[in-house]
């Protein structure tokens, strides 16, 4: 096997695995979504009493913000790129 293809393999694969977990944060991403949605229509239903629906509220804007975090992941995600060989020396060094 000749080294050119050995990274263009590593490359396919490094293509597969980020696709893969930017399709699993933008699900994640969707339920945390559809979650803080539903939570805050009940609390503002008003089908509990004050202090539960105050609480339900919070538990939706906390949720609204941990999907923003999962935006921004998912933003990461999409622009990675594949690591050149000088980029994953550096980062070797940087460990030790």
């Amino acid at each position: 096997m000749r080294a050119g293809s050995r990274i263009a393999s590593a490359r396919d694969l490094f293509e597969l695995d980020r696709g893969a977990l930017f399709g699993q944060v933008q699900a994640l991403l969707l339920s945390v979504r559809n979650a803080a949605t539903e939570i805050a229509m009940v609390a503002n239903e008003g089908v509990f009493d004050k202090r539960l629906s105050a609480h339900l509220k919070r538990k939706a804007r906390i949720l609204n913000r941990e999907a923003r975090k999962l935006e921004a992941i998912g933003a990461t995600i999409a622009r990675a790129k594949f690591p050149t060989k000088k980029e994953s020396r550096g980062a070797a060094r940087k460990r030790r």
